[in-house]
């Protein structure tokens, strides 16, 4: 029995001498690893830091190229010529749902317009471009869509064929040079540089030949142009031109102007198919041979209080070229009308603005030989067929959504003055400037 327990007792001694070597090994190969992975995991995250540290100073490097590149183009990436000194780019979209309601009351002829209506969709978009150089000089173009108009930018939606694209033209292109001495002179077709309500003139309307404009810090201002209107075909020994000159004063919040616009002779020589892109068209063709030399006044006061903003004016014109040799410009029958009893047109006006709200509201009284009817605004009586011998009263209401994106509205009651035709246009508006 001894035996047997010392046997065991040297047969445990001998296993624990054996296995003694090994457990030790196996703690140091554990030891050694658990060592390893700790420098591992050390490095990775010293590679981490130097990845941060490099991508921040790549990112750095890399802003202040760009920031470089800005300063040395002016605030523009494209590429300008040496002489220009920035470019500028701004626009407009608008989309119009139109209705106009015609009603001709003097049953004369076969073709009575009574009850006609006209629904459809419209848009205008315009993109201009603006050079400004190192001369001082200022090199300005712009886009449009509506064709070859002058009174009209609108471009009707489908009006040719289905879905049909539109087109856009060129809306301007001048260039204009600022004197030290208050001076500015214009080249080239821009937009209208007199003081006017928006009836006389279309606001669309783009004057082609030179402006000189002269202010002051008084408030003095005076404009004189010369403008080529009808350039007629090379047989023609004229072409139709325009003279005008205005002078006023602008100073806490009171404009005043006086302005003479001088047509001369060959203007009655232009043939015209009136209407020629109203659907309520009669295909009638008209040719006067009154002159036009139209002596215009224009007064407004605009102003604010802590509630709303305000603008109130009056417009009036009066054509001294007329007279009773000459032949009305009125339309079809009309035309049969004395010039010279229909020579005086006025507008009277008033715009009210609240917040993010507008307001407007306009009489006009335009008789038959007051203006040049080609070029007076397209909305003023386009519900009777006619640009002047008309009297309108138009109201605007807008709401400004956003910064640049508006709503609006428009409806305009408008009667002939000799005749008894009327009629009534609704326009809703969408507008985004940009």
């Amino acid at each position: 029995m001894l035996i047997r327990k010392l046997s065991a007792i040297a047969a445990i001694c001998g296993y624990c001498t054996v296995s003694s070597p090994a457990m030790a090994e196996d703690l140091s190969v554990k030891e050694m690893l658990l060592k390893q992975q700790q420098q591992i995991e050390a490095l990775q995250s010293k590679i981490a830091e130097q990845e941060a540290v490099h991508n921040e100073a790549l990112t750095h490097y890399i802003k202040n190229e760009v920031d470089r590149a800005l300063a040395d183009h002016s605030g523009s990436l494209l590429t300008l010529g040496s002489n220009v000194e920035n470019l500028t780019f701004k626009g407009d979209l608008r989309v119009r749902w139109e209705n106009a309601d015609w009603d001709d009351n003097s049953n004369d002829d076969a073709n009575s317009k009574a009850g006609k209506q006209q629904d459809r969709f419209r848009q205008r978009f315009r993109l201009g471009f603006l050079w400004k150089t190192n001369e001082g000089w200022e090199i300005g173009a712009g886009l449009a869509t509506g064709g070859s108009s002058a009174i009209s930018a609108n471009d009707t939606y489908s009006e040719g064929s289905a879905f049909e694209t539109g087109n856009i033209s060129l809306d301007y292109a001048y260039a204009k040079h600022k004197f030290d001495s208050g001076i500015s002179l214009t080249l080239g077709q821009h937009k209208n540089p007199f003081i006017h309500s928006g009836i006389m003139y279309d606001s669309d309307v783009r004057f082609v030949g030179a402006t000189g404009q002269f202010s002051n810090d008084s408030g003095f201002f005076a404009t004189a142009g010369a403008y080529e209107v009808f350039n007629y075909d090379k047989d023609a020994e004229d072409s139709a031109k325009l003279f005008a000159v205005q002078a006023g004063v602008s100073q806490s919040g009171l404009t005043a102007a006086l302005g003479y616009f001088h047509y001369n002779s060959a203007i009655t020589d232009e043939w015209t198919d009136l209407d020629a892109d109203d659907a309520f068209d009669d295909n009638e063709w008209s040719n006067n041979d009154t002159d036009f030399q139209i002596v215009h006044a224009y007064a407004g006061f605009e102003g604010k209080t802590d509630s709303f903003g305000y603008n109130v004016y009056a417009e009036y014109f009066v054509n001294i070229g007329a007279d009773n040799d000459g032949t009305s410009q009125a339309v079809g029958p009309k035309n049969t009308l004395d010039p010279e009893d229909e020579d005086t047109g006025f507008v009277l006006g008033a715009d009210i603005s609240v917040d993010k709200m507008k307001f407007g509201y306009q009489y006009a009284n335009i008789e038959a030989d007051a203006a040049y009817r080609e070029l007076t605004d397209s909305d003023f009586a386009s519900s009777i067929s006619e640009q002047t011998n008309a009297e309108a009263h138009i109201f605007k209401a807008s709401y400004k959504v956003t910064k640049n994106f508006s709503i609006g509205t428009k409806y305009v009651m408008a009667e002939e003055i000799d005749g008894t035709d009327e009629g009534e246009l609704f326009q809703f508006d969408f507008k985004y400037k940009f």
